[in-house]
């Protein structure tokens, strides 16, 4: 069986080098090839449609914002209840605004009527603190125990919760 003969690289392009250019040969014009236009990555204008179609339509996420301003006197406070059952997320936010730390209990209820305790958190003098039940239950109340009643404590609780409104979240 015949091998074939391998030339090296260098040595075909000393080859090449070598041949003389012919008379006939073609005048090569260098000139820049012309680039298709490339579209900018930010087009301003076609956000800004997006943004008006946006406003135009009704969001289907609903947001909801409670603020209480309780002032803890006795030994317990609570909160009312709030029902939340119809949302997918909410939170308390308490801001203990007074010199003397509380004690927070999480009261999960079926009815109103039959309470649990979810757990108990301290919230120290000026802290701000988000609170997020453990469990789920249909009503949600927060009470506050003030270690020193005869010390007046004021609470501000805000809750806050969203829910999706359209019939086919996403769409």
């Amino acid at each position: 069986m015949r091998q074939k003969r391998i030339h090296s690289p260098k040595l075909a392009v000393k080859r090449i080098k070598k041949r003389s250019v012919s008379e006939k040969a073609v005048r090569i014009i260098k000139e820049p090839i012309p680039q298709p236009e490339e579209t900018p990555l930010f087009n301003h204008g076609e956000f800004e449609e997006l943004f008006e179609i946006l406003d135009r339509e009704e969001s289907c996420v609903a947001f909801e914002n409670i603020r209480l301003d309780l002032v803890i006197t006795d030994s317990v406070v609570r909160s009312p209840f709030f029902d939340t059952s119809i949302f997918v997320t909410y939170s308390f936010i308490v801001v203990n605004q007074s010199e003397t730390a509380l004690n927070l209990v999480i009261e999960e209820s079926p009815d109103r009527v039959h309470t649990f305790e979810d757990f108990t958190q301290t919230i120290k003098p000026f802290e701000t603190q988000i609170i997020v039940p453990k469990r789920f239950a249909k009503y949600t109340r927060l009470a506050f125990v003030n270690p020193s009643p005869d010390v007046e404590a004021h609470v501000r609780l805000f809750f806050q919760a969203q829910t999706y409104r359209c019939a086919n979240p996403g769409e």
